[in-house]
């Protein structure tokens, strides 16, 4: 809820002024009302099983079924941090490409997260340390003497949360499990992550605005976003889809295995776009109208979002922060690094790979 000033003459002045009042204890009470009786604790890192690109993949030669699909009508209900009744999995759609709803969940939580620190920590400088993730990490917010409105407190808790999925994307590129010894380098910048990464964030800003049960309003707006991008009738459907794009996209081998992942979508920032198989429109009956994303920048007022806070991290030896920089200093990094570390891994993969298109 935002107050709405457009038929009014006022100067800038009373604008802040009336912003301060109203704006600022709005969204704390939209934020507080949606994660009403739910444990908001600190995490940091994707909370939810990775779902690898494909499926039926064998695992160190077994012949488990690595890879989840899914269909709407298999999602069950959303819980915060993940839970039971909870299912997860990759759909495909019209207008989105391949959703991976378990990177969805997870980045809406962190954004209702930090959506909920900011808004109640107004004009301070807060310290959030969370999670070990290929490093130590610690998050500087600087609110102190910002103007906020309610739009750029959940712009600015979407603009966190997608840079430590970026993180996520980049540690995992470099062979750094979240959990040992299974290392999840064949899924880093798979062609839905980024794109599903940052719908997460909107999906998490979305539920708040409802003013709702945070967790009935993401199960709402999931359901209503996939209505939508025009999802397949069916998993098998999505199945299908994947095996079109099978040898071009991905190969099924035995997992972990660098041979994997054929495609890397690696653009991170500015509009994202979703990838489209090359042969999508003999699954839909009614046409394509490709649904951008934008990674937030700035405020209402076009401050950079970037100023507003630093991620810091001391990235561990497995991360080769000396080679990529080209120093024997450099021992952190802070989110204003990531462009250039993933250039430096789009130079090693060589890409684009693929003629995956998103037009």
């Amino acid at each position: 809820m935002q107050v709405r000033l457009e038929n009014f003459r006022t100067t800038k002045a009373v604008v802040i002024f009336i912003a301060a009042l109203f704006s600022i204890p709005v969204v704390a009470q939209q934020v507080d009302k949606s994660l009403d009786g739910i444990e908001v604790k600190p995490f940091g890192r994707m909370i939810r099983p990775c779902c690898v690109f494909g499926y039926d993949l064998p695992v160190f030669g077994f012949p488990a079924k690595m890879g989840y699909t899914t269909s709407s009508e298999r999602l069950g209900h959303h819980k915060f941090y993940g839970g039971e009744g909870e299912y997860n999995g990759i759909i495909y759609t019209r207008d989105g490409g391949f959703i991976d709803i378990g990177h969805v969940r997870d980045n809406a939580d962190m954004m209702a997260y930090f959506s909920s620190q900011i808004s109640h920590n107004l004009d301070k400088d807060i310290v959030l340390k969370t999670k070990h993730e290929a490093g130590k990490r610690v998050i500087e917010i600087s609110l102190k003497g910002r103007e906020l409105s309610s739009t750029d407190i959940l712009l600015l808790g979407q603009r966190i949360t997608y840079e430590l999925a970026v993180w996520h994307e980049i540690r995992t590129y470099f062979g750094v499990p979240t959990h040992y010894p299974i290392h999840e380098i064949q899924s880093a910048f798979s062609p839905e992550d980024l794109y599903s990464n940052l719908l997460g964030t909107y999906v998490g800003r979305w539920a708040i605005e409802k003013e709702s049960h945070y967790e009935t309003a993401v199960d709402t707006v999931i359901q209503q976003l996939l209505v939508k991008l025009g999802k397949v009738n069916t998993e098998q459907e999505t199945k299908t889809a994947m095996d079109d794009v099978l040898g071009v996209w991905w190969n099924r081998v035995s997992l972990p295995s660098k041979k994997f992942l054929l495609a890397w979508n690696t653009k991170t920032y500015g509009e994202i776009l979703p990838w489209l198989i090359p042969t999508h429109a003999k699954y839909f009956n009614t046409p394509t109208h490709i649904y951008p994303l934008q990674v937030p920048e700035l405020t209402e007022s076009g401050v950079p979002l970037n100023d507003l806070f630093t991620i810091r991290i001391k990235p561990i030896s497995k991360i080769p922060v000396k080679k990529i920089f080209n120093t024997k200093t450099k021992k952190e990094v802070t989110q204003k690094d990531f462009s250039a570390i993933v250039t430096w891994i789009e130079k090693e993969l060589h890409v684009p790979v693929t003629g995956a298109t998103s037009k």
